[in-house]
């Protein structure tokens, strides 16, 4: 299989370039940063995609970090010839792998052809694109030879025994893989469980004599429990005892309150009853005669007081009048007489100066001071007339009610006397009452009050009293009782107890808890004994089972290592012939072997070094020799092209010429495609 050309639409920083491959050798000669690593990943690309991953780092993710600078269509085309048949594979890159499109044309039909993949790489190759890269892509820097299933099967010729059978064969053996290392995970987990279950089986077995002691603190606690409950109901029953006397003591001090209060209105009624005459109030218990005789005299005297204030009020409105017609009258006498002289005066020198104009007019002066006077007289006669009958009437208002009075102290000498037979009926000492004053008939009326009310309060007292005694057993309210200690002191010991007890319940539930605790653990205990021994025969299980996986997957390895060791001569040959092109008489290169996974040893002085003992450029040497004898092993037929990407960085100027003619001499064999960016390795074609 060879690569005709390659066109990148773009592709990183490539875009819209063309690039035509020699059938033997091609050399791209560039500077750092043109893009030749870029190439060679195209060229990679196109045959096998881009890895599916979603990692943000563009140094782990290519379908990033190759995405176009120039934001233009993101792939290009590869012309290949395969069995000889011309093929152009066109691929446009997405964002994600379900937007990738690859389209592969038959150029002889110009049709296209679906024969292969869209990895045309695994189909023309066999090898997946891990053992690409592996084999004939060698990459910047990655010269080192590394097995893989795909390689070990080429070397092994077991791909072709057909692709189902190679399938079954890594099914096969990835199934025994898988189940080993389930079955050694199962181990690893039942064996921590049964360390784990022993642990604690010892443990058990290491606190029986701390669960005797909870039992024991248990029973004690029980104990202390029932006597502090026997105390509480003690003392409780001592408190309702006090209580009950309490009460009794109470109910006795309202007994005696009602009696006392009762006897004191009795003695108070008797007191008022004293002051009366208790034949007649017994003859009119409702004391109506009483109340009606001290009513009529009551209203006598009332109205005595009512004339007496009017005679005193027309008294000073007649002192009043009489005063204020004085004064008028004596006021208008003096401002007449001053009237009366100026008229006279005026009409004297009047009359003497009687031929002057002058006198002429204090004649007529005193004519109008003349006339003035003598009307004024008239007007004020009238007024002393009006003044002089309002004072004669109150003067008879006067008389009038003077003779009332005369008549109602008349009448009230008489009445005084019917009232001192009326109310002599009633009282007991009348000569203890001056009954020529009225408020004598005040005091009867309080009496007669308070007579009634104290009545009636003793009624109340005594109906107080008779239901008390109708509702309580008074023969044992009045029995004493002997007082135990005090309330106060019993209820304190009542606190202290019941805070003891909610101490002590509290730490008896921990403790029964603790108990529970233990006894569920020896429960268990049996439970992890028939654990353990379940474990025990898991694991024998699983060990003998995992035995037989074992030895059938070693059997099936060295069923494959006896396939690989029978071609591992033609890689050694290859390798040794390789290795005389690049090394030509080096002496610390005399003999080599090379394992199954492809690690090669070198013979120095008679102990087979690794090729970590080596320097980096013996150690690309090296590598490289054994790409291309692990080339020549795998390819029989259809050769394959070779990229090398600066493969030689690491070499000094002597092997470079080496590694250059072995170059030229693989190019007669396999299409080489070679990137370097210096001069001092080039091949020079």
């Amino acid at each position: 299989m060879k690569i005709i050309s390659a066109y990148v639409e773009n592709f990183g920083k490539i875009s819209q370039k063309q690039f035509n491959f020699d059938e033997e050798l091609t050399e791209i000669d560039e500077k750092n940063g043109w893009g030749k690593t870029t190439l060679a990943m195209f060229i990679k690309v196109l045959l096998y995609g881009f890895k599916d991953t979603r990692k943000k780092n563009i140094n782990e993710n290519e379908r990033l970090k190759y995405k176009p600078w120039n934001n233009g269509i993101y792939g290009g085309n590869l012309i290949i010839q395969y069995k000889g048949e011309k093929y152009k594979i066109e691929k446009s890159f997405g964002k994600t792998l379900r937007e990738d499109e690859t389209t592969i044309i038959n150029l002889q039909t110009n049709k296209i052809d679906r024969t292969f993949s869209e990895n045309i790489g695994e189909d023309i190759f066999k090898l997946d694109r891990e053992s690409f890269e592996r084999s004939i892509y060698v990459g910047q820097q990655v010269v080192e030879v590394r097995t893989s299933d795909d390689l070990r099967a080429k070397l092994t010729k077991l791909d072709a025994i057909g692709e189902d059978d190679m399938d079954k064969y890594k099914e096969a053996t990835s199934l025994l893989d898988n189940k080993i290392q389930y079955l050694k995970k199962k181990l690893k987990v039942e064996d921590e469980r049964k360390k784990y279950l022993e642990t604690r089986i010892l443990e058990y077995s290491q606190i029986e004599h701390a669960y005797n002691n909870s039992i024991d603190e248990v029973k004690s606690m029980r104990v202390e429990k029932n006597n502090i409950l026997n105390n509480i109901e003690n003392i409780e029953k001592d408190i309702k005892r006090h209580n009950e006397n309490q009460v009794k003591e109470e109910k006795r001090k309202r007994f005696e309150t009602l009696k006392k209060s009762r006897d004191e209105k009795y003695i108070e009624k008797q007191e008022i009853i004293n002051f009366f005459n208790q034949d007649e109030l017994e003859r009119d218990k409702n004391l109506e005669s009483l109340e009606d005789g001290i009513l009529k005299q009551e209203d006598r005297y009332e109205r005595n007081k009512i004339l007496r204030k009017e005679i005193d009020m027309l008294k000073l409105k007649e002192q009043y009048k009489t005063e204020e017609f004085d004064e008028i009258k004596l006021e208008n006498l003096k401002r007449d007489n001053k009237i009366l002289i100026c008229g006279v005066l005026a009409l004297i020198v009047g009359l003497i100066f009687l031929k002057n104009i002058i006198g002429i007019i204090l004649i007529l002066v005193g004519v109008v001071l003349l006339g003035f006077y003598m009307d004024m007289n008239r007007k004020k006669k009238s007024e002393y007339e009006i003044l002089k009958q309002k004072k004669d009437k109150i003067k008879l208002e006067i008389e009038e009610i003077q003779n009332q009075i005369m008549q109602f102290a008349e009448e009230m000498e008489n009445n005084n006397e019917q009232a001192y037979e009326f109310i002599k009926r009633y009282i007991k000492d009348i000569s203890k009452i001056d009954i020529s004053d009225g408020k004598y008939l005040q005091e009867l009326h309080y009496k007669r009050t308070d007579l009634e009310r104290i009545i009636n309060q003793y009624e109340e007292s005594e109906k107080q009293v008779r239901e008390f005694e109708e509702n309580n057993n008074i023969d044992e309210l009045m029995d004493d009782e002997t007082v135990i200690e005090t309330k106060e002191k019993l209820e304190i010991e009542l606190q202290r107890l019941k805070d003891c007890k909610e101490i002590l319940l509290h730490n008896l539930t921990a403790k029964e808890k603790e108990v529970q605790i233990f006894e569920s653990n020896f429960e268990e205990k049996q439970e992890l004994e028939e654990e353990l021994q379940n474990k025990e025969d898991t694991i024998k299980e699983f060990s003998c089972y995992l035995e037989k996986i074992e030895k059938t997957r070693k059997i099936l390895g060295q069923a494959q290592e006896n396939l690989s060791t029978r071609y591992l001569k033609k890689m050694k040959d290859g390798l040794k012939k390789y290795l005389d092109i690049i090394s030509e008489n080096d002496d610390n290169i005399k003999d080599v072997t090379i394992n199954t996974e492809l690690e090669v040893c070198i013979e120095f002085e008679g102990k087979s070094k690794e090729l970590g003992y080596y320097s980096i450029g013996y150690k690309d040497l090296i590598s490289l020799a054994t790409r291309f004898a692990l080339i020549d092993a795998i390819f029989d037929s259809e050769k394959p092209f070779i990229i090398l990407d600066d493969p030689f960085v690491n070499l000094d100027k002597d092997k470079i010429e080496n590694a250059n003619d072995l170059i030229r001499q693989i190019s007669k064999k396999y299409q080489i495609i070679y990137f370097t960016c210096h001069e001092s390795r080039n091949i020079g074609v």
